[in-house]
């Protein structure tokens, strides 16, 4: 009976250090704090492929700053270092340096290349034949998976205590038949969750055979697969399982009952605390269910608002080339504006004359009128002279005439009437010419006068078209001036509205670049959305597993406690002094372990191990 309220503490005592493991820090007074020692908070992820091996180690650092100091001394061998939370900047030589802190904890983080304290191999068989993963992928058939677990972290005769802890979640739908060695399958229905848990070196370090007790230093999972497929697999190591074990006076296994009496209201907190992760593990597999959707809902809208800020972008393109435009026409306008004014007051100055020459237009139009007039009256006159004249000359001709038939009555002999008959010939034939003349002038000045009636009227027309036109040339000038009024005001107002497109090309062009960088963002956002939407459903997947670890607890508890606790006590059968040395070696070994990657001597660390597999 002893024994088995014994195992129960030693289990509850075991398992209460796993689900603190690497969470606790120093408490200290609030009147400690200005002296307090700082203290780091370690967590190794380890990158692993298929079989194991490590192909990427990324650390990261909690450190805490427990005194409020504006200068932290630290010491790490990470390269790439990285401030993750915030400003702070590490002044560091070859590894050694100070993080302006500025009262703040520091988060930071890095990489390593450096043997691990535990090394992992996994092995993959399929219906008894070894194959790779690789091989392994899409096939179907009996499969087995071995874990084993190398402790190379030795001080002294023991090893530091890791436990490990590994799990699988297994797809029902692929998965059957699941069993595993050292650990505890949990079926929810839709996926087995697979917990085997191992202490490599622990049995070594005990100083016990396998004939005594079988501690676990590997884990093997056996199942039926259809068209294999695995997401990969998280192992948790941690050396804190001592830590909190007062072993300096146990020697007998009343001694030990006595240590583990300290122990109980922790165990019974565990109880407590496992029954309200139960219960929190719900409700976080519920409300990241709830984030999974609306994530979705929000990767669907930031594509959206990418798809609108697109369309954006291509308008205020349209727009920022047409606002050019209208800035380059603003810059023609207001120079043809200009131009205008110019021509207008030209005009306007042309107008003035054209007003000027029509008034001299219509006085000389009204002394031509009057000079035809004169004209006219003046060939009335010399037509009635000449027509006196015509008749004058005729009557000399008939007198001529008349002196040419009477010469024989005068006397005159044949030689004397030859010449007068001659001469009165001549005289004849000049005044029949003249009496011609005279008729074809006259003629002439009738119809002349005909033409100057046409032209008579004709200057009449004109003395009215001037009169017009000197009215019209009038109102033109008076027009000018108001159309000169109007092009000054469309200048003034084409330079306004130049200035007015210049802001708005150069808006416009702060609009384009602004809507270009919105694309630029949502584009980001839309991955950071979509990054988002993966981790939320990775969470949720997590959730349901936390949720289905949790209700299982008090299973795995029982077992670990049967298959570990009880072989234990019976191997000690009563004589616990052959292993109390051990316990207090393992105690400060675990104890002395506190860093991977290094830390002050002066500063408190702890640190935790989590393996994570490629998935296959």
């Amino acid at each position: 009976m002893k024994r088995e309220k014994l195992s129960a503490k030693i289990l509850a005592w075991g398992l209460s250090l796993l689900v603190a493991a690497g969470g606790a820090a120093p408490i200290y007074a609030a009147q400690e704090q200005a002296t307090a020692p700082a203290s780091k908070d370690e967590t190794v992820y380890v990158m692993t492929r298929e079989d194991g091996s490590t192909d990427r180690i990324i650390v990261s650092e909690w450190l805490k700053n427990m005194g409020q100091r504006s200068l932290l001394k630290d010491y790490t061998e990470l390269k790439k270092i990285e401030n993750v939370k915030g400003e702070e900047t590490f002044d560091a030589e070859k590894g050694d340096g100070t993080w302006n802190a500025e009262g703040n904890d520091i988060y930071y983080q890095g990489e390593i290349d450096k043997e691990l304290p535990v090394d992992m191999r996994i092995q993959y068989k399929l219906d008894g034949k070894n194959v790779s993963a690789k091989e392994l992928a899409g096939k179907s058939g009996d499969v087995e998976i071995r874990f084993d677990y190398t402790n190379n972290q030795k001080q002294g005769k023991v090893y530091v205590p890791f436990v490990l802890l590994t799990s699988l979640a297994l797809d029902n739908e692929i998965f059957t038949n699941v069993e595993v060695t050292n650990g505890k399958v949990i079926n929810d229905g839709q996926k087995s969750l697979v917990v085997g848990y191992a202490l490599p070196g622990l049995e070594e370090s005990l100083n016990l055979s396998k004939e005594d007790v079988n501690i676990p230093d590997h884990v093997i999972v056996t199942c039926k697969a259809e068209r294999f497929a695995l997401g990969g697999t998280m192992t948790v190591a941690t050396s804190s399982l001592l830590d909190d074990l007062d072993v300096g006076s146990i020697d007998s296994l009343d001694d030990l009952n006595s240590a583990m009496d300290q122990l109980e209201s922790a165990a019974s907190q565990l109880q407590d605390g496992s029954e309200q992760l139960k219960t929190g593990s719900s409700e976080l597999s519920k409300g990241t269910g709830s984030l999974f959707s609306g994530t979705k809902t929000l990767k669907a809208k930031i594509a959206q608002l990418g798809s609108g800020l697109k369309a954006a972008q291509a308008g205020t393109a349209k727009l920022k080339s047409g606002a050019g435009q209208l800035k380059s026409g603003a810059g023609n306008l207001e120079t043809g504006a200009g131009q205008l004014e110019t021509g207008i007051g030209q005009l306007e100055t042309g107008a003035g004359r054209l007003v000027t020459g029509a008034g001299q237009l219509e006085t000389g139009a009204r002394a031509l009128q009057g000079g035809i007039k004169e004209v006219s009256s003046g060939v009335d006159s010399a037509v009635g002279g000449l027509d006196q004249t015509v008749a004058g000359d005729k009557a000399v001709l008939a007198g001529l005439e008349q002196l040419q038939a009477s010469g024989q009555q005068l006397g005159l002999n044949e030689q004397q009437m030859a010449v007068l008959n001659g001469t009165i010939e001549k005289l004849k034939a000049g005044l029949n010419q003249t009496i011609a003349g005279q008729q074809a002038v006259a003629q002439g000045l009738r119809s002349g006068k005909s033409g100057l009636k046409e032209l008579e009227a004709g200057a009449g027309s004109l003395v009215s078209g001037s009169s017009e036109l000197k009215d019209g040339s009038s109102e033109l000038k008076s027009g000018t001036g108001e159309l000169k009024t109007g092009a000054n005001k469309l200048k003034g107002g084409s330079s306004q509205l130049k200035t007015g497109l210049a802001s708005l090309s150069g808006g416009t062009e702060d609009l384009y670049d602004g809507i270009t960088a919105a694309c630029q963002g949502a584009g980001l956002l839309e991955k950071g959305a979509g990054d988002l939407k993966d981790g939320a459903q990775k969470v949720n997947k997590g959730a349901g597993t936390l949720a289905t670890g949790a209700r299982d607890l008090a299973s795995g508890v029982a077992q670990f406690k049967s298959d570990g606790i009880d072989k234990l006590v019976d191997a000690f059968d009563g004589n616990i002094s052959k292993v109390s040395g051990r316990l207090k070696e393992l105690q400060d070994a675990a104890a002395d372990y506190q860093s991977f990657a290094g830390k002050k001597t002066e500063t408190k660390g702890s640190v935790k191990f989590i393996y994570k597999t490629d998935e296959i």
